[in-house]
């Protein structure tokens, strides 16, 4: 699966009047899921052999607070995409906004510019291509989480317009027998279809495990009450593990899911596009 992203390089100015500069970090926007994010060197003793008293623990704190400014920008409730590369420079714009001023200090952000990336083993090619002795952070990486699978959908039904965004409800929450259950989005069409991103993207075989109980746990017991379950289906997002070895498990874990009797699907990642279109089909009616 390829990631599309803009980016921008952050650079250490040593000295404008000779153009002399280093790369030190790298801004980044994930388009699929709405991310920002902000890598740099995690190596800086580099700096002490080309400049003569050079502050370690200033850069490492600038660049600290970069960061914390660039995950931030996740939280907004402002966020914009860039749909397209004609509006990459306003990604610049909100990086002097909100994360750097421009021209503030030595440290710049670059033009923006697009990339495709394919995985992320090619991510962390592409970073370290960028920003030399970087080191990538486990925590860090894209994860193809619940909120993943549930933006990807979003992103997708847009492409519907306003006539059928303004038809999903968010943040849906279901009551049984004073048990609360979240689905991501909420949709109509004959029944009302409950989406929940529901990713197995995990580490462990008890990890996967749990996760698939708890699913199963709770639409037995929508199964044995007299809720009036024929009116909902439920519609799940789900993704894989990464580990190969965890494949069985996951097979499991969708089957315990797939064997209750209420009415639901089971959308893999790579068919949400598709059921994202017979989303809009259907709404757009």
């Amino acid at each position: 699966m390829r990631e599309q992203i803009t980016y921008s390089v952050l650079k250490y100015i040593h000295s404008p009047g000779l153009g002399e500069s280093l790369n030190v970090g790298v801004a980044l926007y994930y388009h699929s899921s709405d991310r920002y994010d902000f890598k740099y060197s995690l190596d800086l003793q580099r700096f002490n052999h080309l400049y003569e008293g050079f502050r370690i623990t200033f850069l490492k704190s600038y660049l600290d607070n970069i960061r914390i400014k660039a995950l931030n920008l996740n939280h907004r409730q402002d966020k914009f995409p860039l749909p397209n590369e004609s509006e990459k420079r306003d990604f610049l714009g909100v990086l002097h906004e909100k994360v750097l001023g421009e021209d503030e200090t030595v440290l710049q952000f670059s033009e923006p510019l697009l990339a495709n990336i394919g995985g992320l083993n090619s991510l962390r090619s592409f970073i370290e291509n960028i920003v030399p002795f970087y080191t990538e952070e486990k925590s860090l990486l894209i994860k193809h989480d619940d909120k993943f699978l549930a933006n990807k959908f979003k992103r997708e039904v847009k492409k519907g317009g306003e006539l059928v965004t303004r038809k999903i409800t968010p943040d849906y929450v279901l009551t049984i027998n004073e048990l609360t259950y979240r689905f991501d989005y909420a949709w109509q069409n004959g029944t009302r279809n409950l989406v929940k991103g529901l990713s197995f993207n995990l580490s462990e075989k008890q990890s996967i495990s749990n996760k698939a109980f708890l699913t199963s746990g709770y639409l037995n017991t929508i199964l044995n009450s007299e809720f009036k379950k024929d009116e909902y289906r439920f519609d799940f997002l789900v993704s894989k593990p990464k580990d190969k070895k965890l494949y069985k498990t996951y097979d499991s874990a969708v089957k315990a899911i797939e064997d209750i009797s209420v009415n639901k699907v089971i959308v893999p990642e790579n068919e949400i596009v598709e059921y994202s279109a017979t989303t809009i089909k259907e709404l757009s009616k």
